[in-house]
């Protein structure tokens, strides 16, 4: 087996093992049991599970984004590319809901803060620049009023803030995240969130239309 193909099969076989049994209840042992190779084999490639969890989720954003990056090179309206790319976003998520809650859960365990902030800081590096082009777009045609293009961080990172707010709470087996309660107030702040970008944008508030209500109860739903 080829170096290339080796290391081909550790993240393979890593992401099917994660998206099965669980982040926390692999072990590299069984990663390494599974395809066969030496430990030191292993660790030629990476240096821990962690790291591996984390080129998993490079790889996996970095095909996300050049799905992404079609729709922002397409001859639609910037308001349209900001509909479309979050709206996009949220049916990756429903469409693969086993890989969204392996990263989930590895990500919002207590004991695995530093690998949560290395996926926060890979998904800002890879994604931002995708919004901001969008907004100079709309700066430039005269759909956005702002007068900074590069704000796109600023997004992601309430975004983010609100993502975590969400994924703690289904962590938490004192809660009920299943119920209608917890569902209504995340699609409330969803809906937050658009104005709060809007705002940002400053465009009218009701232009953008970044999150279907319903697909987004089906995925809270099928997440708890």
């Amino acid at each position: 087996m080829s170096n290339v193909n080796t290391r081909d099969e550790i993240i393979n076989t890593a992401q099917r093992l994660f998206y099965t049994v669980g982040y926390d209840k692999t072990s590299i042992q069984m990663i390494i049991n599974d395809i066969d190779i030496a430990k030191g084999t292993f660790y030629h490639h990476f240096k821990s599970k962690s790291e591996l969890m984390l080129e998993i989720v490079r790889l996996t954003t970095e095909t996300t984004v050049e799905q992404l990056r079609e729709l922002t090179n397409s001859s639609i309206s910037p308001i349209k590319k900001m509909n479309a790319i979050f709206n996009a976003s949220a049916k990756y998520k429903a469409a693969n809901l086993d890989s969204i809650k392996a990263i989930m859960f590895a990500m919002y365990n207590e004991s695995n803060l530093i690998l949560r902030e290395n996926i926060k800081r890979l998904t800002l590096e890879s994604t931002t620049p995708l919004i901001n082009s969008i907004i100079q777009e709309g700066m430039n045609t005269g759909d956005f009023k702002c007068k900074h293009s590069n704000v796109g961080e600023i997004i992601w990172v309430i975004g983010m803030a609100l993502s975590d707010k969400m994924c703690f709470a289904i962590m938490n087996p004192n809660n009920n995240t299943s119920n209608d309660s917890f569902i209504e107030k995340t699609v409330d702040d969803l809906n937050m969130y658009t104005y709060t970008i809007e705002t940002i944008l400053e465009i009218d508030h009701g232009r953008l239309n970044l999150y279907d209500d319903n697909l987004v109860r089906k995925i809270l739903k099928d997440l708890s």
